[in-house]
């Protein structure tokens, strides 16, 4: 029975692994050390009822240590539908933003969820180019 249960967890993570690194896949990942990320005004609730008063929240998620975004971080709280962000750390990242009114939240609308999407799936990445090779001879 032990062993049944050791082969299903097992059977799990692996499963677990290849669908995060297949999901990550499909995201393009744009590079950049600072970027700008813009979204449409929350001018409604949920009913359709008129709200003035929105803010927002803008969510990162390390895409490799973090694949499912169960640890992500507020990097920013901006007033309006733009942010201006700065990634201090290399490495690849899925971001979102969620609407914030009297207390209540959003979902987060991450970029690498094509149904809330109007352009490709995305996230960002902050990576520097290899050294130019030097010492050349013949």
């Amino acid at each position: 029975m032990k062993k049944l249960a050791l082969g299903i967890m097992f059977f799990m993570f692996i499963w677990f692994l290849a669908y995060a690194t297949a999901r990550a896949a499909d995201v393009i990942f744009h590079n950049a050390n600072q970027f700008t990320l813009n979204w449409d005004l929350v001018t409604t609730d949920l009913d359709g009822d008129p709200l003035t008063g929105v803010t927002y929240e803008v969510w990162m998620a390390n895409a490799l240590t973090d694949p499912t975004k169960t640890n992500p971080a507020i990097v920013a709280q901006p007033t309006t539908n733009s942010a201006v962000i700065t990634i201090g750390v290399k490495g690849r990242y899925f971001v979102g933003v969620r609407s914030v009114w009297d207390g209540l939240y959003s979902e987060i609308n991450w970029g690498d969820l094509p149904d809330l999407q109007t352009v490709p799936v995305f996230g960002v990445r902050f990576a520097v180019p290899p050294k130019v090779p030097d010492g050349l001879s013949k």
